[in-house]
């Protein structure tokens, strides 16, 4: 019965050890959030305004599209 027990603790320990090295290799390859990244640059913003507006148009589109095929 206490060899069951011992297996239990060993069990344990392997799935903390496990964990804990998949943590370290996450944090390896992603990094540490310092909290000085900054904010996005003014052309970023720029393209990615550009990128939602062109989005909105072609949605626009496509939905304009489906009605009149609806229509008639």
């Amino acid at each position: 019965m206490s060899m069951n027990y011992s297996l239990e603790y060993i069990d344990i320990i392997l799935l903390a050890m496990i964990a804990g090295f998949i943590f370290l290799r996450l944090r390896g390859i992603l990094g540490k959030r310092t909290g000085f990244e900054g904010k996005a640059t003014a052309k970023f913003d720029k393209i990615l305004k550009e990128a939602v507006t062109k989005q909105a148009a072609q949605i626009k589109k496509k939905l304009l599209i489906k009605t009149i095929k609806k229509n008639f």
